[in-house]
């Protein structure tokens, strides 16, 4: 596994077994420190399963679970995941799994990162799960009978000890009998009164929402985080809710953008190392005909680039749907991150109140990075900006050529090294195939080498047809 942008850990089929119905084995992840981490998970799945579909994320190849999230897979595609905080001991293992007794859906995509929070003390996190509840009336219903990881039971809505610059996350499963209007909302109670975080959307009849959100929020020592669910529909129920939050720093300077999403370019303006840039947004959108809306969220506004996020989802007749990105990653000053939204069909949608898009700074000093076999640690090395494109297909005996340019940005000069289906071709930047023949399809991968660490960009699948009829 190999990373192609500092902290955004991309896992290419390795972090799920191809077989839903058997134990993971794949993707586990080694603590290199003790203290808490900061864990993301995406996945897009398309298919029509009959049974809901879980991932988890946990000790003993998942046989607990420190969170997990349960979605409905219907015919069209779907992106869900979670964030939140995990506790870890050094050289603790733990597991990311997906779960199904159905097999009528395929894994498009799936990305994870893993973020130590250096500058986090554990008496400065609160890790909550909630028990399922019955909603018996329509409307907001606060939950209130939280639970600690050590069984200590909390009957109120969540304090805040410390005034400070917040991660705050929520993972809830909402189950409805009839297509219903549903919701969740992070909500600062005390001297502000104030909603942190609010969002709707429309479910189907007998299906399972996810909501997976998080948000950077200052919250003062007087206030109170009170977590709630909506429901329009006489009956509902919560499963499997959890609530994080994490005290990044209590000064008032650090870099923070926060925004309603409209139309948001953020662009990182302090000079020096930017590291660990954890990003949550949401947005809804409503639509007036069947279309499948995505969201984007690229570096330098590239789209094919695998530094960027998308979440899919399909929605329908008017309703409306959120889609949620959560992650860290390394940025340099010059880059950009922009958010773009679009949809197949022609239907009309529109960004509604209450989306938002914020970007924290936690550190500059230090960055993990997940290089070779899961292995996170401190490095220097490179960081691959100009990728190769996904594929190329063209016919042999054309006198048709190709040329893919490699570039990657590191505290020196960058060693570069092309291969070919895992075999190294040529050590340059730039890769030159002349009047490309049947022999040259495969894979091409460029190698980018600093300090001994090595990364490597995306793969490009050259495939070269045989013209004669």
């Amino acid at each position: 596994m190999s990373t192609g942008g500092g902290q955004l850990a991309y896992i290419k089929n390795n972090i799920f077994n191809p077989n839903p119905t058997l134990p993971c084995d794949k993707g586990d992840f080694t603590a290199p420190l003790s203290g808490t981490y900061l864990m993301s998970v995406m996945f897009t799945l398309k298919g029509n399963a009959s049974d809901n579909v879980t991932t988890c994320v946990g000790i003993r190849k998942c046989g607990e679970c420190y969170i997990e999230v349960t979605n409905t897979v219907r015919q069209y595609s779907n992106t869900f995941g979670f964030v939140g905080l995990v506790d870890l001991e050094k050289g603790q293992l733990i597991s990311t799994c997906l779960k199904s007794k159905d097999q009528a859906f395929s894994i498009k995509t799936g990305t994870r990162s893993v973020q130590f929070l250096s500058v986090v003390e554990l008496n400065r996190t609160v890790q909550l799960k909630h028990r399922s509840v019955g909603l018996s009336s329509s409307g907001w219903h606060e939950l209130v009978e939280w639970e600690t990881r050590s069984g200590k039971s909390l009957q109120k809505s969540v304090p805040v000890k410390e005034n400070g610059l917040y991660i705050l996350s929520t993972n809830l499963h909402l189950e409805v009998d009839e297509e219903s209007l549903v919701g969740v909302k992070l909500e600062a109670t005390g001297s502000s009164n104030r909603d942190v975080l609010s969002i709707l959307s429309n479910s189907e009849a007998d299906s399972t929402v996810t909501y997976s959100v998080a948000v950077v929020a200052r919250l003062n020592a007087s206030e109170e985080i009170a977590v709630s669910v909506y429901s329009n529909s006489q009956y509902a129920s919560t499963s499997n809710t959890t609530f994080f939050a994490a005290l990044v720093t209590k000064k008032t300077n650090i870099l923070v953008y926060h925004c309603d999403l409209k139309q948001v370019d953020t662009t990182v303006e302090n000079g020096g190392k930017v590291s660990s840039i954890g990003k949550a947004l949401t947005h809804s959108v409503c639509l007036q005909t069947r279309i499948l809306v995505e969201l984007l969220l690229s570096v330098n506004g590239d789209t094919i680039n695998t530094n960027g996020l998308k979440a899919t989802k399909g929605v329908t007749d008017g309703l409306s749907v959120v889609l949620s990105l959560s992650e860290t990653a390394y940025l340099e000053p010059w880059q950009t991150l922009y958010l773009m939204i679009r949809s197949t069909g022609v239907g009309a949608f529109e960004v509604v109140n209450g989306s938002t898009f914020s970007v924290a700074l936690i550190e500059e000093t230090k960055y993990y990075k997940t290089v070779a076999t899961n292995i996170t640690h401190f490095d220097n090395g490179p960081r691959v900006i100009r990728h190769p494109p996904p594929s190329v297909s063209l016919g042999d005996d054309l006198g048709l050529n190709v040329s893919w340019t490699c570039d990657a940005v590191a505290k020196g000069n960058v060693a570069y090294n092309w291969l070919k289906n895992d075999q190294i071709i040529t050590s340059s930047r730039d890769l030159s195939l002349e009047n490309v023949q049947l022999s040259d399809s495969g894979q091409y991968v460029c190698l980018a080498e600093y300090d001994s660490i090595k990364v490597f960009s995306q793969a490009a699948e050259l495939h070269v047809f045989d013209t004669i009829p």
